[in-house]
Order: structure tokens, then C-alpha cells, then sequence
């Protein structure tokens, strides 16, 4: 669109006219100021007067009133004129509508739970932030199904998710003021904080007959610790650790009882973090750590009932002699926490290598492993040097290895951190984006940052085959990703469904239960003999800086 000096419109292309509906004849001689929304108003000035000087005015966003249609968000650019005489002075206007909308879907997509649509761990945080920030005393009841990874066994993965979407229903009936899913087995509701007992009754009441699963009778007992937050708590975060390390206690005591908590700052801070710390250091020492491998496929097979095998991601657990195998959620956060995951990072990265190493002797090369790293990882200054060694020492090809970082690196505001990736994408080695749109999702860094993979995190999954919102909002993200020349993978895929819709999308490769769970390495290597497919993917755009 071109202005004079005052501000009235003189011109305007025809992408102008098509997006705002206006026609040439009325837009022309308008001033510019009737086409900004009134929320806004306060950029009339700044733009006035950098059209009257002939000054810059960078990267303002605003809404445009539109002729006859919904209005658009657009930026704003008026470069600077110099003093120049020119009779006219360009504003240049980026239509961002779309993408500001799939950004608060993403937001919106964050703070629910997939399977229970009840609000999930990320919402409860900014609800006890919210209850805290109003001066506010409440309940805070934390309520966990005792025996279900038995019962989810025991029915399968499809009845077990249909009975955890039951019972959040059965619970929200008992009319908390608040309630989600913050984990597998693990909801939390807010009350008014003499009303604990009174929910916790009403609960009980609610699960005193059993449900029904395919015709079986399942009986529901849960294990319940709560608290009464006062206004000056400080954190959601210490409020739940609290009830977590009460939860621990009713569990070795057999669970189906409540409890309230008992505020010690001593058991909170010290022995629990250290005997995980004790246990992860005996891991390291005794090699009790494994690498389980989950296949991945390519999307582009002709036969999905038979598709390519492109590679494995490989999930790092922990067999121990006495306490069998022990999962990663148990272990991981203790380990960010003491520093000993840049100690379990590096044997990954090792023992991947010694994999990918022997696949080559095998005559497998084609195959690629995926890794994943921890932020702190990354704040090592060794990662890149290791990272050189490694690849000297077993010789393998850098395409091959592939690892996956999840969005909250975006968050880490170290200097050289976004260097050191790029220092790693030089090495030849692939970078991933894991679990996109359950993070910080600010779209800018798939553009500014090396990644060459984009993974769909399974919650867009679950209901892509039944939910048109779902579906759409999968859409926009492999367009997107494409757009940045980043290759597709979709974690979770657990139906054929699900898998041929991803597949019309155009995604690269499937990763899910479909095609395989995750499994010891003689497993894998039993169950895929075969050669896969070299260069498997395509290079980065090297127009990213």
C-alpha cells in the first residue's frame, strides 16, 4: 500500500484489495487510520509521524478492518525515506492471521489432556498460580488409581484409556471446583480448603460399585493426599511435591486410604532426591541402564501393513536386580535436578554409536538411531568435542545418528547455545524437534534453528481419525514443517486409521504401537534382519542461519 505524507492511501496492490475486500475506488484517497481497529488506536501517532519525518516504523502487528469480512491481523513495515522527496512512502503488510491462529490452537491444545479433555499438568500450574496470586486459601487433593498399571495390563491399552476417560468423568461429577489429568493414573482437584474431607467422601461414594469393561466388572480404589495451600505458598511446583512425597508414603502402606499432608521441609528437599541420586550413581556404576529401540517406518511405503523400516528411536531404562524395570519418569527429573544426566546423556550417545557402529559391520548403514538430550546436555561445553570424538571412534556416517530436543531448549537463554546447535548440524549430524506443540511452541525458532526433523507429538494423534479440529490442526503443522523443508515423523500412531490419514498429509515416517513398541535391541535386530534405506533424509534447508 503507498501513503503521502498525511497519511492517505494512494495505491494498493491487488493482495491488498483481495485480503481487505475493499475496492481500489473506495480504498484510495481513505485515510490509512480508518483501516487500523480501534484497539490500535494508539499506533496512529507512531505511524503519522514516521510518514511525516520519513522514519522506519519495523514490525508493528495490528488488526485491519476488513470490507465485508472477518478482519486480519497483519505486520507492519514502512521503511525509511531519507529525507527524500518522494510523493509517496511504501507500507508493506504481512497477512499473519493464519498463523497467530495456529498458535493459540497450539496454546489451547497445550492445556488439555487428549484422552480425559480435562485440563492437564501445564493448566493446573496456572490455576494454583492464579488461586495463589488471589490471596486465596484452597484444597489441593491429589488422587491416584491404585493398581492400574495391573488393571490397564489386564484389560489392554484401549480399555485402559477408556476407563481412565470414566473414571475423570465419575470424578468431575463429585463437583470439585477444579479438576485435570496430570499423569497416567493422576488427577488433581482444587476446593475450598474446608471442604477436603467432603470431596474425598463424595469420591469414595462415587467408586463404591465397580465399572464396567467389556462386560467385567473392574473395582476402582484410589490412594488420596491432600493439603490446605494457604495464600502465601510460593510455588504450584512445592505444593504438588508435597503431596507427591505423601503419595509415596500411602503407597508403600498399600494405598486405598487419604491422607492429608504433613508440611516437612526436610523430607521434601533431602532424602527422596538423594536416594534417586544413590540409585542412578549404582545405574552408572553397575550398568544396570538399557537402550530399548522402537521402530520407525516410513510413510511414503506403498503397503502400510508392511512399510519400510527407516530407523529406531532409542529409550534409555533401568533394570534393576531387585526392583525389575524401573521406567524413565522415575529417574529422569531426579537426574536433571543432581547433574547426573549429562553423565546418563553421554553413555545414550555412546552406547548409540556402538550401535549404529555394528549395524554398519552387519551391513546394515542404512539404518539411523535417534537419541534424546537434556537442555543440560546442551550447556555442556564437552557435547561438540564428544560429539567429534564419537563419530571419529566408531566411524560411522553423522546422517545416521539423529538427535531430538524437545521445545523448552528454545526457552534456555544461554549464550552460544543456539550456536552449538548449529555446530552440531555442521558435524552432519540430525536435529529433531521432539514433541511438537506440547512446549513452548513460538514458530520462529523452526526457521532460525538447524532442525531438519519435526516430530508430531502422539496427543495430536488420538483423535485425529473422529476430530475435525484435530485434523485440521495436523494439517496446518505438517504445512508448516514443510514449508521450513523439515521432514515429518508422527509418534503414537496406534490405528491404521490414523496412519493412512497422516500419510494422505505426506508426513515421512510413523513411529507408534502400530508398528512396534519399544524392545530390547536383540529383539529388534531379530525381528528387522534387513537392510533399510540410505540417506534417509533429505539435507537441511541451508538457507536457515
Amino acid at each position: 500500500m503507498v501513503l503521502d505524507k498525511k497519511g492517505m492511501v494512494q495505491d494498493a496492490s491487488e493482495r491488498m484489495l483481495e485480503v481487505t475486500g475493499w475496492a481500489r475506488e473506495h480504498l484510495v484517497g481513505m485515510p490509512f487510520y480508518t483501516l487500523i481497529s480501534s484497539e490500535n488506536g494508539n499506533y496512529v501517532h507512531r505511524i503519522s509521524t514516521a510518514l511525516r519525518l520519513g522514519n522506519a516504523c519495523n514490525e508493528l502487528v495490528m488488526n485491519l478492518n476488513c470490507q465485508h469480512q472477518e478482519d486480519r491481523q497483519v505486520q507492519v513495515v514502512i521503511p525509511a525515506t531519507n529525507g527524500s522527496q518522494s510523493q509517496g512512502t511504501m507500507m508493506m503488510l504481512t497477512d499473519i492471521t493464519e498463523l497467530t491462529k495456529t498458535q493459540q490452537r497450539l496454546l489451547e491444545h497445550e492445556l488439555i489432556d487428549p484422552l480425559t479433555q480435562l485440563p492437564n499438568r501445564l493448566s493446573l500450574n496456572q490455576h494454583v498460580k492464579q488461586l495463589i496470586g488471589d490471596d486465596t486459601a484452597f484444597g489441593l487433593l491429589l488422587v491416584n488409581i491404585d493398581r492400574f498399571h495391573s488393571i490397564n495390563h489386564h484389560l489392554g491399552p484401549m480399555d485402559g484409556d477408556l476407563l481412565l476417560k470414566e473414571v475423570g468423568t465419575r470424578l468431575k461429577e463429585c463437583n470439585p471446583d477444579w479438576i485435570g489429568r496430570t499423569g497416567g493414573d493422576e488427577f488433581v482437584m482444587t476446593c475450598e480448603k474446608d471442604n477436603l474431607s467432603t470431596l474425598v467422601c463424595r469420591i469414595q461414594k462415587a467408586f463404591s460399585h465397580p465399572l464396567l469393561k467389556s462386560g467385567e466388572p473392574i473395582n476402582i480404589s484410589f490412594s488420596m493426599a491432600g493439603l490446605e495451600a494457604q495464600a502465601n505458598d510460593e510455588s504450584p511446583s512445592r505444593l504438588m511435591r508435597l503431596l507427591e512425597l505423601t503419595m509415596v508414603d500411602i503407597k508403600h502402606e498399600g494405598g486405598n486410604q487419604y491422607r492429608t499432608c504433613v508440611r516437612d521441609s526436610a523430607l521434601e528437599d533431602g532424602e527422596p532426591l538423594f536416594l534417586k541420586e544413590r540409585l542412578i550413581d549404582e545405574a552408572l556404576t553397575m550398568g544396570w541402564f538399557r537402550l530399548y529401540l522402537q521402530p520407525i517406518f516410513s510413510a511414503e511405503s506403498s503397503n502400510l501393513n508392511n512399510p519400510e523400516l527407516l530407523g529406531a528411536e532409542a529409550l534409555i531404562r533401568l533394570e534393576h536386580p531387585e526392583l525389575g524395570l524401573v521406567p524413565p519418569n522415575e529417574f529422569i527429573a531426579a537426574a536433571e535436578k543432581t547433574g547426573q544426566i549429562i553423565a546418563i546423556g553421554n553413555w545414550v550417545l555412546e552406547e548409540a554409536a556402538s550401535i549404529l557402529s555394528q549395524w554398519r559391520m552387519d551391513g546394515f548403514e542404512g539404518r539411523y538411531l535417534s537419541v534424546n538430550a537434556s537442555v543440560m546436555q546442551f550447556r555442556d561445553q564437552d557435547m561438540l568435542h564428544q560429539l567429534e570424538s564419537l563419530l571419529e571412534r566408531h566411524t560411522i556416517h553423522p546422517s545416521q545418528l539423529v538427535i531430538e530436543v524437545t521445545e523448552n531448549l528454545m526457552l534456555d537463554s544461554k549464550p552460544g547455545l543456539r550456536d552449538q546447535l548449529h555446530a552440531i548440524r555442521k558435524l552432519g549430524i540430525n536435529l529433531s524437534l521432539d514433541d511438537f506443540g506440547t512446549g513452548f511452541s513460538c514458530l520462529s525458532y523452526l526457521h532460525e534453528l538447524p532442525f531438519g526433523i519435526l516430530k508430531i507429538d502422539r496427543s495430536f494423534v488420538m483423535n485425529v481419525e473422529t476430530a475435525p479440529r484435530d485434523r485440521e490442526l495436523a494439517k496446518i503443522i505438517v504445512s508448516m514443517a514443510k514449508s521450513f523443508g523439515m521432514q515429518v515423523v508422527v509418534e503414537g500412531i496406534e490405528k491404521i486409521g490414523q496412519a493412512k490419514i497422516f500419510k494422505d498429509l505426506g508426513v515421512y515416517a510413523f513411529q507408534g504401537f502400530l508398528f512396534g513398541r519399544p524392545m530390547p535391541i536383540p529383539d529388534f535386530e531379530r525381528r528387522f534382519p534387513g537392510n533399510a534405506r540410505i540417506a534417509w533424509l533429505k539435507p537441511a534447508k541451508s538457507n536457515r542461519a
